[in-house]
């Protein structure tokens, strides 16, 4: 499941975080061993700052997890900055697609 942020921001517009909270209310019955969060950029800007653009992305959708009651034994999270990209290529179409937050959910079978 992806998350697309607009250019250079850190946080979900009002579209993207109403898709956040409804994932989050779809989750509230179970109990996941761990999610893994991990955080993108396009290819825009030096690898520093997306490095770090891609840390306060996944770190802001960890923290809305939490105020969302997400339940998760380990709530794990990275940045890649720009690159593991979905679609290589510079028109902004496709950098919208490479600026996004990926969750990974591992629930063990009881």
């Amino acid at each position: 499941m992806y998350f697309n942020f607009a250019n250079n921001s850190d946080t979900l517009n009002r579209k993207e975080l109403l898709k956040l909270k409804q994932l989050a209310d779809s989750l509230s019955t179970f109990t996941f061993d761990s999610i893994y969060v991990i955080g993108h950029t396009d290819a825009t800007g030096n690898d520093s700052s997306n490095q770090a653009l891609s840390e306060r992305r996944a770190a802001y959708i960890v923290s809305q997890f939490e105020l969302l009651g997400v339940k998760c034994l380990h709530l794990n999270w990275e940045g890649k900055g720009s690159k593991a990209p979905l679609q290589k290529g510079n028109n902004p179409k496709l950098a919208y697609l490479n600026r996004r937050v990926e969750l990974i959910f591992y629930r063990k079978s009881y």
